[in-house]
């Protein structure tokens, strides 16, 4: 069976994403990235960059140089202009989709802003990931993180392909009602075995 691990972060030098490695006791190195990819019989990943749209030409330039990486684009909302716009319009057919985050950025994925998004990977045919459930960051506000909101946008764009990242965890049941009434959302269950999530739910 082949494997596509369709969420990954391979940003080596990102200091939260070493102690979030660090957490689940991954060696957290591109020799460690081929490593885990053949233990577990996974093919093909997709890259996903975060945080600062200067991290999209690190994996850009990973895909370019290894095959089984697809590029997925970072979209920094709370940054949004007419340049940054134009920027990703030119380099959106370079990457697979493009990449939000409601949680961190504090806006709701169906603000009319994020619309000029949604028209631009519509154009091109290409998925657009919302980060939902758990920020993974203390100051983020849960209220923009909830999957809810994603509903209005699947509605008003049934042709734009939009993936509900980590299912929404922890509100799981309401993405998987979303997913399901709306035949263009899909779901990830990327996250849901970090260590935080364990102790979190023992709690």
């Amino acid at each position: 069976m082949k494997i596509i691990d369709c969420h990954t972060h391979p940003l080596f030098k990102d200091k939260e994403l070493k102690e979030f490695a660090k957490e689940a006791n991954v060696n957290f190195s591109f020799k460690g990235l081929l490593e885990e990819l053949k233990r577990n019989d996974v093919e093909r990943i997709l890259a996903i960059s975060i945080h600062d749209e200067k991290n999209n030409r690190i994996i850009e330039e990973l895909a370019e140089k290894n095959n089984f990486i697809g590029p997925i684009y970072f979209f920094d909302v709370e940054k949004m202009n007419k340049k940054s716009l134009r920027v990703f319009e030119e380099k959106i057919e370079k990457f697979l989709g493009v990449k939000i985050t409601p949680g961190r950025q504090s806006f709701y994925p169906n603000e009319k802003k994020c619309e000029k998004i949604y028209k631009i990977a519509e154009k091109y045919d290409k998925p657009v990931i919302i980060h939902s459930g758990d920020p993974f960051y203390p100051k983020a506000r849960i209220k923009y993180s909830h999957p809810i909101h994603i509903d209005d946008v699947a509605v008003e764009h049934p042709n734009l392909k939009i993936v509900i990242a980590h299912s929404g965890n922890p509100w799981i049941e309401d993405a998987v009602e979303i997913a399901y009434k709306n035949e263009n959302v899909f779901l990830d269950v990327s996250g849901w075995f970090l260590k935080k999530f364990q102790d979190n739910t023992l709690k």
